[in-house]
Formats: structure tokens, sequence, C-alpha cells
């Protein structure tokens, strides 16, 4: 399929959607200052994605859980010891992380002529903030804690065609991270956009490499829509 022939388009939202890795490195700051720990933010970021990728490829835990690991995980490979009230530091600072600029307008573009879905590995708990945030686009929403499992594996893809009542290859995914979505997605069937988010330095971000092999790529989704001729 052509990507204007794409009716319905999923999203992934931490990364893609909203700003997460901003909102990391403001909550870990902090941590790592109480601590006199210098570390600079792609190594915040590189320890997230080793820990974060760890935790959710073992037994599935909900997201709150993952969160709680990921920070304890994060102090022993930034070498330190967490205090009692710092555990938490992550899932407390995750309600105020915010959109990227362009994701409102974007998304009310897109849902006034597509039918838009989200694919996300969290708590249904803790999406509500983030979909507030983003003006609830959405026809409907898959969560880790819906599909029993975490991106970059299948099950939260599968239950997505279900939800749009569609085949994979009728979707047009669009996520920013390789690991977690482009390349289970491609293979899969569905269509891909990268969006490329490339604010940071190369190199700096909160999730594994991944050789993502996209349908088409943009930095932002005021360009999605131009290139969907939605604009």
């Amino acid at each position: 399929m052509a990507l204007r022939d794409f009716t319905v388009l999923t999203f992934d939202c931490y990364g893609t959607l909203i700003d997460w890795e901003t909102g990391i490195l403001a909550a870990m700051y902090p941590v790592l200052e109480n601590h006199n720990i210098v570390a600079s933010s792609g190594d915040i970021l590189h320890a997230y994605a080793r820990a974060e990728s760890a935790v959710q490829s073992g037994a599935f835990v909900n997201y709150r859980e993952v969160l709680r690991r990921t920070v304890s995980a994060m102090s022993h490979d930034l070498g330190f010891s967490l205090a009692l009230d710092e555990g938490e530091v992550l899932l407390r600072s995750l309600p105020s992380w915010r959109p990227f600029p362009d994701s409102v307008s974007a998304l009310a573009q897109l849902a006034s002529r597509r039918r838009l879905g989200l694919i996300s590995n969290v708590d249904d708990g803790l999406l509500r903030s983030s979909l507030t945030q983003l003006q609830h686009p959405f026809s409907f929403v898959v969560t880790s804690e819906r599909a029993r499992a975490y991106k970059p594996d299948e099950r939260p893809f599968a239950l997505a065609c279900q939800e749009a009542q569609c085949a994979a290859s009728q979707i047009l995914h669009v996520a920013q991270s390789g690991y977690h979505d482009l390349v289970t997605a491609s293979r899969l069937g569905f269509g891909t956009v990268h969006v490329r988010r490339g604010s940071r330095a190369s190199g700096e971000r909160a999730t594994l490499p991944a050789n993502e092999r996209a349908d088409a790529s943009v930095d932002t989704l005021a360009e999605l829509v131009e290139l969907l001729g939605l604009e």
C-alpha cells in the first residue's frame, strides 16, 4: 500500500509523542547530584536503555515495577546506592512528561482523516495523564498491561490488529524506536514510519540500538501530516 492509502495509523507513545528522554533526565539528575555522581545525558539514557530492556525481557511485571527495577539497575550501573525515597523517582516523574511540541496538533489533524491507535509499554493507570496531555485522539489503546507483554514482543501488535479489526498490512505504525517498535512491526507486515526525533546528539537515546527498516522517515509529526497529504 502507498502511505497515503493507510486508513489506520498506530503510534508508540513515549519517545514518539511524549518526550520521555527529557523527562528521564530531569528525574535522574537530582538523584545523581545527591550521590555526587557526574554522568552525561548519554550515560544516563544508555543506562536506562540497558536496565529497562533487561527488566522487560524477563517474566512480566507491571510497568510500575519495571520503573522501580530500572532505577535500581541504573544505580548499580552508574555506581551508587539508592536512598529509600529514590526508588520511585521515575514512577513519580512519568505523569509530568510532556508531549513534543508538534504532537497534539499533528494528532488532531490526523484524527480528522484517519483512525488512530496507540501501542504503549505502560500500565493503563500511568497512561491516563499522557492521554490527557495528548487530548486523547485515539480510537483504541493497547498497553503492555492489557497485552501482558512488552514491545518488541509481538503480542501488543497482535492485540492492536484485533482492536483495529484489520490485518497488520492495513496499519501504518509510527514510532521513534527501532528496537521497541519498527523491527517487530515491519516483520509482522505493518507499514512503518520512523520518527527520528533528532533533537539529541547522535547515540543519546533511551532505547537499545536496532537496524530498523522503515517505509519512510520523518523528523516531526508535522512532516508525517504532509507525507500523508493531510496538511
